[in-house]
């Protein structure tokens, strides 16, 4: 991993056993070779628990809860029963305490990388629609607007580049105010 060029990072925070936190950097010239890397990390590391936010992987020998869950609302600690394997508790926005359980280790690392690793620009990240910081129009090939998140996320995935953000619905197809114009009657 020390020679990769670093054009894409990504954060990991993990643990190993009952040691500290640590938060681990994988760098990846392009998002497939920054997942092979981060994949690549995790198969020489092997952490007993890894996240991001609210999604957290984690082994369990079947007889502790290596974790401790609590619930948001009350903070009451929540029933510690599991079996022996890899598992990942999702906290969701009504403070619900979903879990799923995977196979072995690679299943739980795959999971995380496709579906929770963030990449972000690395130390020699070089946009292709703005060398030297300038923006160059004449590379755009098409705008597209989208309402739904997912659809939004899926077209990132793709290498689409977000231009602009409206997260409000305020402006028209072209930049226009709309929320604050007079309505006709």
């Amino acid at each position: 991993m020390a020679n990769t060029r670093r054009q894409w990072q990504a954060a990991i925070r993990s643990k190993a056993g009952k040691d500290t936190e640590q938060i681990a950097l994988v760098y990846g010239a392009s998002l497939a070779a920054l997942k092979a890397e981060a994949l690549t990390w995790f198969r020489e590391q092997q952490p007993s628990s890894f996240q991001r936010g609210d999604f957290v992987y984690f082994y369990s020998d079947g007889k502790t809860y290596p974790l401790p869950r609590f619930t948001r609302d009350d903070d009451v600690e929540a029933p510690s029963f599991l079996e022996e394997g890899w598992f990942l508790d999702e906290y969701n926005l009504h403070s619900t305490l979903n879990s799923q359980r995977f196979p072995n280790f690679e299943a739980a690392t795959l999971d995380f990388v496709e579906k929770h690793l963030i990449p972000e620009p690395g130390p020699e990240f070089q946009d292709a629609l703005a060398p030297d910081g300038v923006f160059q129009l004449h590379l755009v090939r098409t705008i597209h607007r989208v309402a739904n998140e997912e659809v939004a996320n899926t077209f990132l995935q793709r290498g689409w580049r977000l231009l602009a953000l409206d997260a409000h619905a305020e402006m028209d197809y072209y930049g226009k105010d709309i929320a604050h114009r007079p309505s006709a009657t």
